[in-house]
């Protein structure tokens, strides 16, 4: 079948499906048109892809490899004069003012050159190391608060720009800083610069890809940030280097990625939610050129009349007012309300397992690969749901296995085999939901007020990711106690989540 003939059967394809919202179906279509399969997937969305999921390697390897960062040593000691060899100690007879002679066995394969060692923060309060993480994940929160919004001010484009620029120079900090407090406060701009980095990025990608197609690459995405632990987890336990030479690594590919955003438009969906059609015409014409699919297309190919008409004059006062524009309708409000509430419970659920984790026998490379494992297996499983059961259903089905399987966590933490598989399980299912969170914000929110609504979601979120380390170092069951409780919270809010009737029919 040429590509006339495939032409008229979108044309005939869309004049069957009326029903369906105007501005994201005729986008798709213009989508489809600018590639040369009409799939809606060329080179254009490889490549756009292929830098989003390095934007979010970079920041997996900085979040989750703090406990790498933050692991203590193995340390060997002499209690006395009149001994000739050294004993293996622990961190709490190294700082007794009493044991003088100590040295780190830097022949221990738990032995890293870390920021404990470069930092000199083994006799240190705990809490300064614990700074390290609170500054990480209060820059997330304060770059939820700031940068987002910025992404439906600004436009995708010049925020993600903006935050690889404060990336790479919060990068450059740390690898170049001997200062404990520059530390900190280069922690807390990459922590800023994360929200752009991920959040609006994320949505940039999105909105270049078909609505069938946005499942698939957004799972991709969250499988290859996975594979970033599992990759330092190694590095760390055979390769025996220092994490600056890690970290000139992600600078490298912070420069990468930002010389090849240059390369990505604005996205036309964004665009033509704020009445830009012209400027939204041209970059998909640039996409169409960058797919080979340019020669064959005219401007009559993109029609967005009816999308004008409709939401025209709205427009202009939703880019004045986005923000309010969220809490006035009904709908969008009570939605926004439950995404906040799913994005508490998930980073908070995810992050307090991986901090329980840690608690688990065994090396914390072994350890680590296995809380990967659960998060790759949990995204798979999410991208093979998520097509049949849409959003709502999705967010029921694996917080009903949490309410299930936090119980029976509770029920066995005296058999470690069984916790072990039980852990693994709820890190699976809480993993899916992480990467549902994500999908469910592109496509339940208009593009005017995506980052908005994204930036709010996220700073309830990082909430929750600040207290995690906290609640999970409570006594006994509590920790599985607030997991379960916070469990039973979502799953309740889940049922109230406004999808729209035309779900099922995208699906």
């Amino acid at each position: 079948m040429n590509k006339e003939a495939h032409q008229a059967e979108y044309i005939q394809i869309h004049d069957l499906n009326q029903q369906r919202e105007q501005d994201v179906h005729n986008f798709d279509y213009a989508l489809r048109l600018s590639s040369q399969d009409l799939s809606g997937i060329g080179s254009f969305q490889r490549y756009h892809f292929f830098i989003q999921a390095l934007s979010f390697c970079i920041g997996s390897f900085v979040i989750f490899n703090l406990h790498f960062l933050e692991n203590y040593p193995e340390y060997e000691c002499r209690f006395s004069n009149s001994m000739t060899e050294y004993q293996q100690c622990s961190r709490e007879f190294v700082c007794n003012p009493n044991i003088t002679d100590w040295r780190i066995n830097f022949n221990s394969t738990h032995t890293l050159n870390n920021w404990i060692i470069d930092f000199d923060l083994h006799c240190e309060p705990q809490w300064k190391v614990g700074l390290l993480g609170f500054n990480l994940f209060f820059g997330i929160l304060i770059g939820s608060l700031v940068i987002n919004p910025l992404g439906d001010i600004w436009g995708r484009a010049t925020t993600y720009r903006f935050s690889m620029t404060l990336s790479i120079l919060s990068n450059l900090l740390m690898v170049i800083s001997y200062d404990l407090y520059l530390l900190y406060a280069s922690l807390f701009l990459f922590g800023i610069a994360s929200a752009g980095r991920s959040s609006v990025g994320h949505i940039w990608l999105m909105e270049h890809l078909p609505s069938d197609s946005q499942v698939y690459y957004a799972t991709i995405s969250r499988f290859l940030e996975a594979t970033a632990p599992i990759i330092t987890s190694f590095v760390f336990e055979y390769g025996d280097i220092d994490w600056r030479h890690i970290y000139y690594c992600t600078l490298g590919v912070s420069f990468f990625c930002l010389l090849g955003s240059f390369f990505i438009p604005e996205s036309p969906k964004y665009l033509i939610s704020l009445n830009r059609v012209i400027e939204a015409k041209r970059n998909i014409k640039k996409i169409a050129k960058f797919n080979g699919a340019y020669d064959s297309l005219t401007w009559k190919d993109f029609k967005f009349k009816k999308h004008i008409q409709k939401n025209g004059g709205q427009n202009e006062r939703i880019k004045k007012s986005t923000r309010q524009n969220i809490w006035k309708q009904p709908k969008q409000r009570a939605n926004c309300l439950v995404m906040m509430i799913n994005w508490f419970g998930v980073l908070f659920t995810f992050y307090t397992l991986n901090f329980l984790l840690k608690y688990m026998p065994g090396s914390i490379y072994d350890n680590t690969r296995f809380s990967s494992g659960a998060d790759l297996t949990g995204y798979t499983l999410l991208c093979l749901f998520f097509t049949y059961l849409g959003a709502k259903k999705s967010l029921i089905l694996f917080w009903g296995l949490l309410v299930i399987l936090i119980p029976i966590l509770i029920l066995n933490t005296d058999d470690w085999k069984a916790v072990a598989i039980l852990l693994f399980l709820n890190k699976l299912s809480v993993s899916a939901l992480l990467d549902a969170i994500y999908i469910i914000n592109v496509q339940l929110f208009e593009p005017q007020v995506r980052s908005y609504a994204l930036g709010y979601c996220n700073i309830l979120g990082r909430f929750g990711a600040i207290f995690s380390p906290i609640v999970a170092e409570l006594q006994d069951k509590i920790p599985l106690i607030v997991l379960l409780i916070v469990a039973i919270l979502c799953l309740t809010v889940s049922c109230f989540l406004r999808v729209k009737k035309s779900d099922h029919n995208q699906r």
